[in-house]
């Protein structure tokens, strides 16, 4: 993995300003690659443009720190939280919808939607240490401090917001 990749997937202004190095072990690097070849790079690819990633790896002291559940896949280096550059969103969730439904992938969360149209795209490549990879497609709201996820019905305006 390119340097400059692994430096997207672990940067973290939380654990810089909390003085946590949030350095991964080799497994947790392995996943990484993992997720970047089988999910990140070919929605970028779909996508045609710029994608940043604003959250992936986080160990467990920065996950804890930013609120993550207990068992984020994102603590393994299965998961990556991301955003268009050009702004579009819905062109961006439009793309990940589509793709989900010939690749194999363990989540996608269209988290803190308005209007069916995500605020960013949480994309697991799989579950935690299990490995398994459920296709679950999810919508999260944050409700009274407290995260809640729902189920995506295939056809709902959040495949085609």
């Amino acid at each position: 993995m390119k340097e400059p990749l692994l430096e997207e997937l672990i940067r973290s202004e939380h654990a810089t300003a909390a003085g946590i190095d949030n350095t991964p072990d080799a497994a947790s690097l392995a996943h990484l690659k993992e997720l970047v070849e089988n999910m990140l790079q070919p929605i970028r690819d779909a996508y045609g443009k710029g994608i940043k990633v604003s959250s992936a790896y986080r160990n467990k002291q920065l996950n804890k720190l930013v609120g993550g559940a207990a068992t984020s896949s994102h603590m393994y280096g299965y998961a990556a939280d991301i955003k268009p550059v050009d702004g579009n969103m819905k062109a961006l969730q439009r793309i990940v919808m589509e793709w989900s439904k010939t690749h194999n992938f363990d989540q996608i969360i269209i988290e803190q939607p308005i209007n069916f149209v995500a605020s960013w795209i949480h994309i697991g490549w799989k579950r935690g240490t299990s490995g398994v990879q459920r296709k679950n497609i999810l919508y999260a709201k944050k409700i009274n401090g407290r995260w809640n996820y729902y189920g995506v019905q295939k056809g709902s305006r959040y495949y085609n917001p």
